[in-house]
Parts: C-alpha cells; structure tokens; sequence
C-alpha cells in the first residue's frame, strides 16, 4: 500500500528516561501559537480561518498577563507552504500508572514534495517562532527609585 504522506514525531523531550528538552518541540509550539494569534487578528491573511477548526487549549500563568494558546491534545492544524498542505497534531499520551503525561507534535506532509518542503518549512516554522518569542516577550521597565539600587516598575 502507497502512503502518500510522511509523518515526522517531535516530542517535548529527548534522551534516555525524556529528561533533555526538545527546543523544537517549543518551537514548533510557539510557532502554532503565532498562526492562532496571526489568525486572531483581521491583519494577517496569510492563513485561512478555516485552519483553525480544531479545539484549542488556552492559558495563562501567574507571573504574566499573556495568554497562550496551544493545540488541544489529538487536533490537528493545517498550514500551507508553495500551495501544498501540511498539518501539525498536537498528541498527548498518559503514562501508564503515573500521572505523567507524554506530549508530541506530528508533522504531516506530502512525501512526493518531501525533500524539497522539509528544509525550508523547517527553516520557515522555527525563524517565525523565533520572532513571535522576540515580539510576545514581555518587557520591564526598570526605574531609578533615587537609591542606588533599582526597582520594577
């Protein structure tokens, strides 16, 4: 039987035991959080509202003000590089007898277009996730408080 895609698994961890971080994993995470937030707004029409037909999960943590979003576990996201369609999962696993959780990204793409896709999108999805991590960072302003020392504020 003919397959006419490959599947690419980028966990949240790699190594021995899962105890080294997959910064791909982040980027990958970051970079979706962007498509949402792209979509989100009516300036950016890069990406249809048809991509996000899938549940998403939405947080935010005690020491910011900002909210994320990520793929809800088992949907997917579509994307589009050079007309073709591509799609991320968001998979989580429960490990047996623990309340650990196992989580993944699979990346889905043509396999006929694969050596030529693979690279640039690989390039394309980490640079913007670099850019939305540089712009979404929040910023402190630190004033002089008349001491020597300095406060935020």
């Amino acid at each position: 039987m003919l397959i006419p895609y490959s599947y690419f698994d980028i966990p949240e961890f790699n190594g021995y035991c899962g105890v080294h971080l997959n910064h791909l994993y982040r980027h990958v995470n970051l970079y979706l959080n962007s498509l949402v937030n792209a979509n989100a707004s009516a300036s950016s029409a890069t990406f249809s509202s048809s991509s996000f037909n899938s549940r998403l999960t939405i947080s935010r943590s005690n020491s910011s003000n900002r909210i994320s979003f990520t793929v809800a576990p088992d949907h997917s996201v579509h994307d589009s590089l050079c007309g073709l369609t591509l799609s991320w999962t968001h998979h989580v696993d429960t490990v047996r007898d623990s309340l650990k959780e196992k989580r993944s990204f699979i990346l889905k793409l043509p396999k006929h277009h694969l050596h030529t896709l693979i690279q640039p999108y690989l390039h394309h999805f980490t640079a913007r996730a670099e850019e939305f991590k540089r712009v979404s960072r929040e910023r402190r302003l630190f004033t002089n408080n008349g001491h020597t020392s300095y406060d935020s504020g």
